[in-house]
């Protein structure tokens, strides 16, 4: 589960309770999440939501821990980013 004010991304179980899961300071606003199956990490995207900062973080899906985060606003500086976990068509 990602958040769009707190950052943090959690896991909720069949009863509803929820328990954080990968916290990262870097966070701002994590908007969708998706799994790599195949290479067995959680991607992260991290926005803030006015465009000024955007990024992809992966993590490892069993314990969480970072394997890379990459700040995207210096790939387009005469625009805004809006990083979320919706994929390009």
């Amino acid at each position: 589960m990602s958040s769009l004010t707190v950052g943090t991304i959690g896991l909720v179980d069949n009863e509803g309770n929820y328990e954080p899961f990968i916290e990262d300071k870097r966070f701002q606003s994590t908007i969708g999440i998706e799994l790599d199956r195949q290479r067995q990490r959680v991607l992260v995207p991290v926005t803030q939501t006015d465009g000024s900062y955007g990024a992809a973080g992966a993590y490892d899906w069993r314990s969480g821990e970072p394997i890379f985060y990459v700040e995207l606003i210096d790939l387009t500086p005469d625009h805004p980013v809006f990083a979320n976990g919706r994929r390009a068509a």
